[in-house]
């Protein structure tokens, strides 16, 4: 489609350089045609800039994403599927982000802030920047397995559970790595029998 494009332009401009050169003769044609980009810019200036702040914070979001170790060995192109498709999500400090038990919908990434993993009424985890939790319920299929408590105030990136699986599922290796990381978890959050006495 884009070879497409650029052999229809240059048929195109051929057409009406030709053109202007013979209303303006050459050296008129020449600054005509000169300023033609320099005034496309200007008139997309804003545009431009726009596009320049998204492509900057889908490079955010991918470096967040490139952090969890899950999605250390899926291929960037796939990353990138992952974050255009990214909520943001600010959870204040004290507040749920999900309470154990709860039906699992989506899987979070913390961006900034701290959050508290409870299971069964004791914090078992402590995560921070860079990490991220929720896959389990849907990986699994399962309710949440533990309630997560915003420490400090919280901003979030968060994916829905069709994208999220849809990438982790689709590569061996990410596969694996989120079920190793699935078994680490359940075996820090389950809660440990006290030592029976002989």
């Amino acid at each position: 489609m884009l070879e497409s494009l650029v052999a229809v332009s240059i048929g195109v401009g051929a057409i009406l350089a030709s053109a202007v050169i013979g209303w303006f003769g050459i050296q008129s044609a020449l600054i005509v045609i000169g300023l033609v980009c320099p005034i496309l810019a200007l008139v997309s200036l804003r545009r431009l800039r726009s596009l320049d702040r998204s492509v900057d914070d889908l490079d955010a979001d991918i470096g967040l994403l490139q952090q969890v170790p899950m999605f250390r060995t899926l291929p960037l192109p796939s990353i990138e599927q992952l974050a255009r498709g990214l909520e943001a999500v600010a959870v204040p400090a004290g507040q749920a982000v999900f309470m154990q038990g709860d039906v699992g919908d989506r899987y979070y990434v913390i961006q900034s802030g701290e959050a508290d993993v409870v299971g069964d009424g004791s914090i078992v985890a402590t995560l921070g920047p860079g990490e991220g939790f929720g896959e389990i319920a849907l990986l699994r299929n399962t309710r949440r397995t533990a309630t997560v408590i915003a420490r400090s105030a919280l901003e979030l990136r968060a994916l829905a559970t069709e994208r999220f699986l849809s990438v982790v599922l689709g590569y061996t290796a990410s596969a694996h790595a989120a079920a190793t990381s699935i078994d680490d978890r359940l075996e820090r959050y389950s809660p440990k029998e006290p030592p029976s006495s002989s």
